[in-house]
C-alpha cells in the first residue's frame, strides 16, 4: 500500500493541459440540443411528415416552429452513453379533407418530453388555429398522427449521440 502522495502513476488523473477526458473514463457531458433542434426541423423528418385522409385529403407537418429545453448526452467509463432530455416542441400542421383546397391548420404542441417517461407518458396536445373544409374530420387524422410523431422523437433521442 503507497503512502499518500506516493501512488502508482496509472492511477493518478493529473491535470491536463488541453482538458482532455482520456478515454472518455470521467463523466463527459456534451450539450446535443443545438442537433435536436436541426433534426426536427429537418425535412423529411417531422417537417413533412403526412398522413392520408381519403382519397383527396391530408394532414401534413408543415414546420417545427418551437423548440425549448435541454437535450445532453453524458458517457462515462469510455463508452456507457445516457441521453437526457426534457424538451417542449410545437409543430404546426395544415390539412383539408378534399381537394377544394381549404386549409385547416393548427399545431401539435409536445409539453411533456423528458428522458424519464415511457413514450406513452409524452403530452401531445393538437389544436386547431385556422378551420377549414372538414377540420373536425382533419383534426382526428392529426390526432391520429400523434403515435408516428411521438415514435420518431423516442428514436431520434435515442441515436443523436451517435
Amino acid at each position: 500500500m503507497a503512502k499518500f502522495g506516493e501512488g502508482d502513476e496509472r492511477w493518478i488523473v493529473s491535470e491536463r493541459d488541453d482538458g482532455r477526458n482520456v478515454g472518455g473514463w470521467h463523466w463527459e457531458d456534451k450539450n446535443v440540443l443545438p442537433k435536436v433542434i436541426e433534426k426536427c426541423k429537418q425535412e423529411g423528418f417531422l417537417v413533412g411528415l403526412q398522413e392520408s385522409l381519403g382519397t383527396t385529403g391530408f394532414v401534413r407537418i408543415t414546420e417545427a416552429s418551437e423548440i425549448t429545453g435541454e437535450a445532453s448526452c453524458s458517457t462515462r467509463k469510455g463508452g456507457k452513453v445516457f441521453t437526457m432530455f426534457d424538451l417542449k416542441i410545437t409543430l404546426k400542421w395544415e390539412g383539408c379533407d378534399s381537394g377544394d383546397g381549404e386549409m385547416t391548420k393548427g399545431e401539435m404542441r409536445i409539453t411533456e418530453f423528458e428522458s424519464t417517461n415511457e413514450p406513452e407518458e409524452y403530452e401531445l396536445k393538437v389544436v386547431v388555429t385556422t378551420k377549414g373544409s372538414g377540420d373536425s374530420q382533419v383534426k382526428k387524422v392529426a390526432e391520429s398522427m400523434k403515435t408516428t410523431v411521438l415514435s420518431l422523437l423516442h428514436n431520434m433521442t435515442a441515436t443523436i449521440a451517435r
